[in-house]
C-alpha cells in the first residue's frame, strides 16, 4: 500500500504522517527552524495535529485525514528528533 501526499508516494504510515507533520511546520520553506523549534517546545503534538488536519483536511477532504491520534505521534517523533532542522 502506498500513502500519497502533496504529489510524492510513501511506502510506510509513518513516513506519510511525518511529511505531513514536517509540511505543515515548515510551510512550504516560510516557517525557519527557529520559528519551528519554537513551536516544537511551547506546543503539545495533538495541538500541533489537530490544527493541520483542520487547515489541511475539511469539508469533503475530512474522510481522507490522517487519524488524529497517528498524526500527533509524528509530530511528538519531530519534536523529539530535531535533526531534520538541519538538514
Amino acid at each position: 500500500m502506498s500513502y500519497d501526499f502533496q504529489g510524492m508516494s510513501f511506502d510506510t504510515e509513518a513516513k506519510w504522517l511525518r511529511a505531513i507533520a514536517q509540511g505543515w511546520l515548515c510551510a512550504g520553506g516560510w516557517n525557519d527552524a527557529d520559528d519551528i523549534n519554537g513551536w516544537l517546545d511551547t506546543l503539545q503534538p495533538a495541538a500541533l495535529a489537530q490544527e493541520c488536519i483542520e487547515g489541511w483536511w475539511s469539508g469533503d477532504d475530512v474522510d481522507t485525514a490522517p487519524d488524529l491520534d497517528d498524526l500527533a505521534g509524528a509530530f511528538a517523533d519531530l519534536a523529539v528528533n530535531r535533526e531534520w532542522l538541519t538538514e
